[in-house]
């Protein structure tokens, strides 16, 4: 029996018998289990419980701890939320180990909660790139960073291969999207021309306001802006198919914008099967502005590469009755007669 008083502790029968049969002179395990008169595993199990509480004492065995170890045990005052208190041990301090210093915890990835029908809204909506990835406008490059690899880990092209079609199209354009406006952001540079535009434009929205316009049709300007210039850039280094959405984007927010339809209708010419639709946007940008010459040699561009020489020079004889000196017209009409 150990020297540990009781203090009001509960034991539960078994436990109370066995304690009992200790009180006066020590005994073996297997001694004990006989007197008990109960299996010899439940017998070592009780006998273990009350040894861990300081009941009972174990001699003559090979101690997993030494004396010293189980008096700390016996003795530590837990607290909440701090380490426990351990008596001073007669090992030298030189001897006992360094505290292990803590690492600090890696910066948890930013968590996706966007389905893949939002971030394609998203990306094919924004207004900026700092729209588009989901950052502030006064964001660190370190968080640009993580927005973009994050989104990019999330909704990768190579994910919807076997989705195929117009799905796969839409998710392709929104990773090159989004791919450039990282590129933009990244440097510092390259953000700050970027952020100038913004800038500009943010401020023609403000005007567009003050004279009368909501805000919602202020933003719908930025936006068509926004688009254009980005799917005008394309149309020029000749990537016509990925121009094609940036315009069709900048035609929906701004469908009363003659050269927003006409450059749309000159990138649709490029694909034999969508010449109705680029013509339709074509004249589309001449009724909203039947003057301008660029507009109708557009016209006139595509009429010829349709073969459709009679409505070609029909369309040069409407401008030349307008803008008689146009020697660009004046070339093209020639070179029809001729051939």
């Amino acid at each position: 029996r150990g020297p540990k008083p009781m203090n009001g502790l509960v034991l539960k029968q078994n436990e109370a018998f066995v304690l009992s049969r200790a009180e006066h002179s020590a005994l073996t395990a297997a001694a004990i289990a006989n007197v008990a008169a109960m299996p010899e595993t439940e017998a070592l199990h009780i006998l273990y419980t009350m040894w861990l509480a300081g009941l009972l004492v174990r001699t003559d065995w090979q101690p997993a701890f030494s004396p010293e170890k189980v008096a700390a045990m016996l003795s530590a005052k837990l607290e909440l939320r701090q380490e426990a208190k351990m008596p001073s041990s007669p090992v030298s301090t030189a001897t006992q180990p360094k505290p292990v210093e803590q690492q600090p915890l890696a910066a948890k990835e930013p968590e996706i909660v966007l389905s893949l029908d939002e971030y394609l809204d998203r990306v094919e909506g924004a207004a900026t790139y700092y729209d588009l990835l989901g950052v502030d406008t006064k964001a660190e490059a370190a968080e640009i960073k993580r927005a973009y690899f994050t989104l990019a880990k999330s909704f990768h092209p190579d994910k919807y291969h076997s989705e195929g079609g117009d799905l796969l199209r839409r998710v392709q354009r929104a990773f090159t999207e989004m791919a450039q406006a990282h590129e933009t952001l990244k440097d510092a540079h390259t953000r700050e021309l970027y952020d100038f535009r913004v800038r500009k434009e943010l401020a023609d929205r403000e005007k567009a306001a003050e004279s009368g316009q909501t805000g919602n049709a202020s933003m719908q300007a930025l936006q068509a802006s926004e688009n254009f210039e980005r799917g005008f850039s394309l149309l020029m280094d000749h990537e016509i198919e990925s121009a094609i959405p940036f315009l069709a984007r900048a035609v929906h927010y701004a469908p009363k914008t003659a050269r927003y339809h006409a450059y749309y209708g000159k990138a649709l010419s490029a694909d034999e099967k969508q010449r109705h639709k680029a013509e339709a946007e074509m004249q589309a940008a001449l009724k909203l502005d039947p003057n301008n010459p660029t507009f109708r040699l557009l016209l006139v561009e595509f009429f010829i590469q349709m073969g459709l020489k009679k409505r070609a020079e029909g369309e040069l004889n409407r401008l030349l009755a307008v803008f008689p000196s146009n020697r660009e017209a004046q070339d093209l009409l020639a070179s029809l007669k001729n051939n």
